[in-house]
């Protein structure tokens, strides 16, 4: 399944809160910054698994932070 970011201000929004930087927030999650960049920005659609890797990181559940298709 491929996943996409709903609201990608909130996301980073949630990140900067937990007093993180995109690249330590990529360390976290096993992702790389660029990656990551992407996801949070709706330019590319990630697996399930890095979905609920960002979403267990933002302390949030994947179906807020996702939308999930096939």
């Amino acid at each position: 399944m491929k996943c996409k970011i709903k609201n990608s201000e909130l996301a980073k929004e949630n990140i900067a809160l937990q007093g993180l930087t995109q690249v330590e927030f990529s360390v976290i999650v096993g992702i790389s910054k660029s990656y990551l960049s992407q996801v949070l920005n709706g330019k590319r659609t990630c697996k399930s698994s890095t979905a609920k890797k960002i979403s267990h990181a933002l302390h949030s559940d994947i179906k807020t932070q996702f939308d999930v298709f096939v």
